[in-house]
């Protein structure tokens, strides 16, 4: 018995079948690789805020980040203290406030009524506020 391959329900159980099989290939590479890009976004903050702070390993004509083998020990060396500065003004210590979406924070405090919620890290070198 030989498949007619040129039928429309052929042609739509075929299509069927691969978005099955791709959608499940990519969901699973997705939620496999989901601890590795929640590593990469905290990497990526570090990185930013360092390069914002001035630190950095820019030459003369190019833009270089810390690289993310040294991100994690210059982002402590630097970053002495994170503050989460509440609507009422109370200070508190978070060791990872720089993970905060602060645009979501901003949309939450606007529905509940409150002022903005700010974020303050302590440059250990310069003992200066960065916001």
């Amino acid at each position: 018995m030989s498949n007619n391959t040129d039928s429309n329900k052929y042609t739509i159980l075929f299509a069927i079948g691969m978005v099955v099989v791709v959608g499940s290939l990519l969901a699973f590479t997705a939620s496999s690789l989901k601890p590795n890009i929640v590593e990469n976004e905290r990497m990526e903050k570090q990185q930013n805020i360092l390069y914002a702070m001035g630190v950095n390993e820019n030459g003369a004509t190019d833009i270089v980040f810390v690289g993310t083998d040294k991100v994690a020990d210059e982002f402590s060396k630097y970053i002495a203290k994170q503050l989460i500065v509440d609507a009422s003004g109370n200070a508190v210590e978070n060791n990872e406030a720089y993970l905060i979406d602060v645009k979501k924070e901003q949309a939450k405090s606007k529905k509940m009524g409150k002022k903005e919620i700010y974020l303050y890290l302590l440059d250990k070198k310069q003992d200066k506020h960065i916001t």
